[in-house]
């Protein structure tokens, strides 16, 4: 069965919602960039769960490679919130 990453973030939205957090942490650590990271982003901001994305969102930065302005602004939100410490 081929797995399509462009679905991922569909796939981490329907997991949220079940209560799957586990299963979209483990989902992130293999799918470091091959998926539009604004989708994820939106998925998980439109349901208050955007710091389960800071580990990923860090290492896209860490990585080097090409960062589009929404992962950015999704770590700014992140520290701003102070959502990043102690949940």
């Amino acid at each position: 069965t081929k797995v399509n990453p462009m679905k991922t973030p569909q796939v981490v939205g329907a997991l949220l919602d079940a209560g799957g957090e586990n299963f979209v942490r483990e989902l992130l650590d293999c799918r470091l960039g091959k998926f539009p990271a604004e989708a994820l982003i939106e998925a998980c901001e439109s349901r208050n769960r955007l710091k389960i994305l800071q580990p990923w969102l860090e290492a896209r930065v860490n990585k080097g490679a090409h960062v589009s302005l929404a992962v950015h602004n999704a770590l700014m939100q992140i520290s701003r919130l102070g959502i990043g410490e102690g949940e």
